[in-house]
């Protein structure tokens, strides 16, 4: 999910580099291929980022335990 004070800019943007969004709806746009990528406004996101290193990730999984341990055997 990647917060904006432009999202439609963008959302556009986006949208050359992955088609058309599967979703979108006003400031809100996502696109599913695998995995999801939204992008939408946040009231708290403006200017230039001093730490372009962060990012939100978010997983869904069925089964939370399953994923874990998958993950952690490795």
């Amino acid at each position: 999910m990647l917060g904006s004070s432009d999202p439609t800019a963008l959302g556009a943007f986006y949208s050359r580099v992955l088609g058309e969004p599967s979703f979108h709806d006003g400031d809100w746009y996502s696109w599913t291929t695998g995995a999801q990528l939204m992008i939408g406004a946040h009231s708290e996101v403006k200017g230039n980022n001093d730490a372009p290193q962060r990012i939100m990730l978010t997983v869904e999984v069925r089964d939370v335990a399953a994923a874990f341990e998958e993950l952690t055997r490795h």
